[in-house]
């Protein structure tokens, strides 16, 4: 059982014995003992001395459980606040646990991205190396185109000069 149902118990079982209790007291009963007029207001001053210590008593019990119920109350808010708090630590847990897979997914893009760079960076030495290559080779074809030139203007010039020679030596022989 809770407390609060346990209180309620008690407070239903104190009030049924009060009410028991007055219904006795306003009960006439005869009384079997024949009292003295000085042994009758004796008993009547215990009876009073009974009833104002019954009074107090019920004045404490009453005050105690209105400590009790504001007690209950602040309780209550307590949960009610431990919950709301237990509630945003998991919010929070939740969002924390975001955060740690929005980290982890970017620690993976950046690896991504870092060996993409990386491959990149060797694309771009190749296409160097593949045009300095070229380059290369464009110089030496250059080159040799510039020696076979000469060379073909040389036979040229040695064709025209061997031609210019049969026609002198056509002309002397036809003379």
């Amino acid at each position: 059982k809770t407390l609060e149902a346990e209180w309620h118990d008690a407070t239903a079982k104190r009030e049924a014995a009060e009410k028991e209790l007055a219904d006795v007291r306003r009960r006439k009963v005869d009384s079997a003992l024949k009292l003295t007029a000085a042994q009758r207001r004796e008993y009547e001053q215990a009876v009073q001395k009974t009833e104002q210590l019954n009074t107090k008593a019920r004045d404490k019990l009453r005050e105690a459980e209105e400590k009790l119920r504001r007690i209950e109350e602040e309780l209550k808010v307590s949960k009610e606040d431990l919950q709301e708090r237990q509630d945003k630590r998991g919010r929070l847990a939740a969002k924390v646990e975001d955060l740690g897979r929005e980290k982890r997914d970017l620690e993976i893009s950046l690896d991504t991205s870092r060996i993409e760079v990386q491959h990149t960076k060797r694309q771009i030495e190749q296409l160097e190396e593949e045009v300095k290559n070229y380059v290369d080779f464009k110089d030496g074809l250059a080159q040799e185109k510039s020696g076979l030139t000469s060379e073909v203007d040389s036979v040229k010039a040695r064709r025209e000069q061997l031609d210019k020679l049969e026609q002198r030596q056509r002309v002397a022989d036809e003379l």
